[in-house]
């Protein structure tokens, strides 16, 4: 959209083009004699990309676009009627240019960089004539060398050692999910959909305090909101904005990392409203298994997530190495020690996965069956057993599952297994 922005004023600031302006909308421009053109701004969804077919395509963002999307959709867009090998009309050959930020490895935007078919640009933020000195100098101070050299210089770079792999960032990032930056913005669906659940991660005069809130329907895991507190803010304002976020969407659990604080925190929550409440000391082994259950979630294509930077360069900047065992004790094993940049934060990524911890252990907490359609059918029959009889469920092990499967004790056909996806092992008992 912001390409369609920068157009639209392009177009009004010419005197040549704003006069052959026939008819323009928020997402359209449609031009007159001599340019018959059309410009129009699309959301990243294969349902309003199929059957269009444009001379130009230029695809903002695309190493975070899905590269299935890329691949089946806007490859497909670039169809004409041309004759093949007709060099008169090369020219007029439907063209794809893509621009982005270096991000993806096993990614169609890299692939095509290193296309020798393709004509390629790197463009470095301070070749623009927006950025001057004073900025750059900022942003020197603020990022880390490998942030610079993606974010500044367009490099490919990765960390070594990262927890969460850029590749593995890129594949969870939906582009049609929103975040809601405050809790007016956040629809009436997120609490008719799963459950909703919370990560708060507490920090005062050196780290902010960040409540993070993801949705889970017992398949996907999904980020909605994240409100990350201004540095010296009272731990009583933390408190209260949790509460009032409790009412709006009703935590199925909210994890606080009581690190450093204590129990105080955790029992004044749950005095002011917050039942669901469960404190954590963020230990390296309770580190490991918050991290892992969110990766394990991460590579099973569970988790999605907005393109949202904040969160995306905390995920890429966390590192970890092994630590051996002490041979003394026979308990002991190997395990991870997870680390960030200096001078860096990790208060959203860790509010985040805390929630997603939440989301996992605790479940969606009350039936449910995706794609059940109401007026019959053998969804509808398995959606009003569990709803007559309020058939609770347990969750196995997170980490030894390898497909989902629902067990109705009340249908006739007992044995018979509801497969929904390869996800979480749910068991429902009566």
């Amino acid at each position: 959209m912001q390409i369609f922005e920068y157009l639209y004023g392009h177009v009004h600031r010419t005197n040549t083009l704003d006069k052959t302006v026939r008819r323009e909308t928020r997402t359209t421009i449609k031009l007159k004699h001599p340019f018959y053109s059309k410009v129009t701004a699309l959301p990243c969804s294969p349902n309003k990309l199929r059957g269009r077919h444009p001379d130009v395509l230029i695809p903002d963002e695309a190493s975070i676009i899905p590269a299935k999307m890329v691949s089946s959709e806007l490859l497909l867009m670039l169809t004409k009627k041309y004759p093949p090998g007709d060099l008169k009309q090369a020219p007029l050959w439907p063209k794809l240019i893509m621009l982005g930020t270096p991000w993806a490895y096993d990614h169609p935007f890299r692939l095509a960089y290193n296309n020798p078919d393709f004509h390629t640009y790197n463009e470095p933020s301070y070749t623009s004539p927006l950025v001057n000195a004073d900025m750059l100098q900022e942003w020197k101070a603020l990022m880390t060398e490998d942030e610079w050299e993606r974010e500044v210089e367009a490099k490919w770079v990765e960390l070594e050692n990262t927890y969460f792999p850029l590749e593995l960032i890129n594949r969870c990032v939906d582009p049609t999910l929103s975040l809601f930056q405050s809790l007016e913005e956040i629809p009436f669906w997120v609490n008719r959909i799963g459950r909703n659940f919370g990560g708060l991660d507490l920090g005062k005069q050196r780290t902010f305090s960040v409540l993070s809130v993801v949705n889970f329907d017992g398949i996907k895991l999904k980020h909605v909101h994240t409100k990350a507190f201004p540095l010296g803010t009272e731990y009583a304002s933390v408190q209260a904005y949790c509460a009032e976020a409790y009412k709006r969407l009703q935590f199925g659990n909210l994890v606080v990392d009581k690190t450093g604080v204590g129990d105080p925190i955790v029992e004044e929550l749950i005095r002011i409203g917050v039942p669901a409440v469960e404190g954590v000391f963020l230990t390296e082994p309770m580190k490991e298994t918050v991290f892992g259950a969110m990766k394990l979630g991460m590579e099973q294509d569970r988790v999605k997530i907005t393109d949202w930077k904040p969160l995306m360069n905390q995920m890429s900047e966390q590192t970890y190495e092994y630590l051996r065992p002490d041979l003394k004790r026979e308990s002991e094993r190997l395990h991870f020690k997870f680390n960030k940049p200096s001078g860096k934060y990790d208060d959203i990524l860790i509010s985040f996965v805390l929630a997603g911890y939440g989301a996992f252990k605790i479940g969606v907490g009350k039936p449910f069956v995706s794609g059940v359609k109401k007026g019959g059918g053998r969804g509808a029959v398995i959606d009003g057993l569990m709803r007559r009889h309020q058939v609770p469920y347990s969750i196995d092990s997170f980490y030894d599952v390898s497909w989902e499967r629902l067990v109705l004790r009340q249908w006739p056909l007992e044995k018979r297994l509801y497969r929904r996806s390869q996800t979480l092992d749910l068991l429902l008992k009566r």
